[in-house]
């Protein structure tokens, strides 16, 4: 293979690929993976500085094995419990840490996540638990067992450490595997509950995160764990681009695992190509239904595109018994799956659908202008989709469906007549474009 030069290197694509498949994802386990990875220890320290202004906090870290392999291992002790998040508090000590805007935002997305959850879970209403706030939104709000400190530890040091390490910006993808939650019960504040807890399993559901279960007993995917995922991870799957690895960081887990090594993988990586290729990734997904009317189909098509499916596609065909039926095809981004695939259940009554492999997606650059158009009965201007090669030559252009619909209901013209004059028309000011 052609080794890279030091510029080509530099311009490829960052990737944060989590790896919670194999022993789950908890707060801690997050801070010791982006130690591990590379992240200034001085930054946790600040971030337990800022926590003791307000209580007993101490935090250590230290090389552990699991499994004889090595991983870091975060220990807080923290004195002391809040009885009410408040958003000041949180804002103010997000003030004291210097954090960067997205850093900030991070932080405030996290606790709203867990929150809204909480609040879901336990049928909370506004009134009862929630005070004003500058912008409007939840002020406070019972966080029950996440109410520990631990948890503002947890989501501050994440946004301190992702922000040192630079990896919010728009030049990094964060990449996740699916999810072990474990199994059984854990004992909380409301006694023992099911693994993976309600308010876990509620932004698993809300936030489309797949996850698995093979067995082991515990808790191994935690609240914090999953809403510090749900707030950074940008797509979810069991495959991912050709990269060429930076840095691996391993954050260990508290439980004994028995056969299996208790941590979380984080590995920073460049995608190998992206400079050249360009392109994105994206899913297909397809199922076959023979018992649905055409009023149902476009219900279903109609709610696939407003949840995100990049297209849709539905083909008559025939199927077991020589019925006949219809497949149906979605292209989606990376994530988007799950979502999509409850539309399809729920509208549709399919019992199962194909999910295949990332395949890449080139696509032209496209821009939608407006062109003054003048048609018998109708003088004004039209919507035109423009599309462009990477050269920027102009290749195709096309006149926007809704524009020459109303335009053909005002004149009574045949909408195939007004497209074909919005598309001449529009040749003529091809050189403003």
């Amino acid at each position: 293979m052609r080794e890279l030069s030091e510029m080509e290197f530099c311009e490829m694509k960052r990737i944060l690929i989590i790896n919670p498949y194999l022993s789950g994802i908890s707060g801690n386990m997050v801070l010791g993976a982006l130690l591990d990875i590379g992240a200034d220890e001085k930054r946790l320290e600040r971030v337990a500085e800022a926590v003791s202004a307000r209580m007993d906090c101490r935090v250590e870290w230290r090389m552990e094995r699991r499994a004889d392999i090595r991983a870091l291992w975060i220990d807080t002790s923290i004195e002391g419990r809040f009885r009410r998040y408040d958003t000041r508090d949180v804002e103010a000590l997000v003030s004291s840490l210097g954090l960067k805007k997205d850093a900030s935002r991070f932080v405030k997305d996290v606790f709203r996540t867990i929150i809204a959850a909480e609040r879901e879970v336990h049928k909370i209403s506004d009134a009862a638990e929630f005070g004003p706030d500058t912008d409007g939104t939840a002020g406070s709000v019972h966080l029950h067992e996440l109410g520990s400190p631990d948890t503002l530890f947890d989501i501050l040091g994440a946004a301190a450490l992702l922000d040192d390490l630079g990896l919010f910006g728009d030049d990094v993808d964060v990449f996740s595997l699916p999810v072990e939650v474990g199994s059984g019960n854990v004992r909380t504040s409301h006694g023992l509950i099911p693994v993976p807890a309600p308010v876990t399993a509620l932004m698993l559901k809300n936030f489309g995160i797949p996850f698995h279960s093979s067995g082991v007993e515990g808790e191994l995917a935690t609240p914090t764990g999953i809403a510090i995922l749900a707030n950074l991870a940008d797509e979810y799957g069991l495959e991912f681009p050709v990269v060429e690895i930076e840095n691996t960081g391993m954050g260990a887990g508290t439980f004994k695992l028995g056969d299996r090594p208790n941590f979380l993988t984080f590995t920073l990586a460049r995608v190998l190509g992206a400079r050249d290729e360009g392109g994105e990734y994206v899913r297909v997904m397809e199922t076959n239904v023979d018992d649905v009317s055409g009023e149902v189909l476009g219900y279903t098509l109609e709610r696939l595109y407003e949840n995100g499916a990049l297209d849709v596609q539905i083909v008559p065909s025939v199927t077991k018994k020589n019925r006949p039926g219809f497949i149906i095809t979605v292209i989606a981004k990376g994530g988007d799956e799950a979502r999509l695939s409850k539309i399809l259940i729920e509208e549709t009554g399919t019992l199962g659908i194909r999910t295949r492999k990332s395949y890449k997606r080139f696509l032209l650059k496209r821009e939608v202008v407006k062109v003054d158009v003048e048609i018998p009965g109708f003088r004004g201007r039209a919507r035109v989709k423009i599309a462009r090669d990477d050269d920027g030559r102009v290749v195709n252009i096309k006149p926007e469906y809704d524009d020459a619909k109303e335009i053909a209901k005002k004149t009574g013209l045949p909408i195939r007549e007004v497209m074909r004059e919005i598309y001449v028309q529009s040749l003529e000011c091809r050189g403003r474009w």
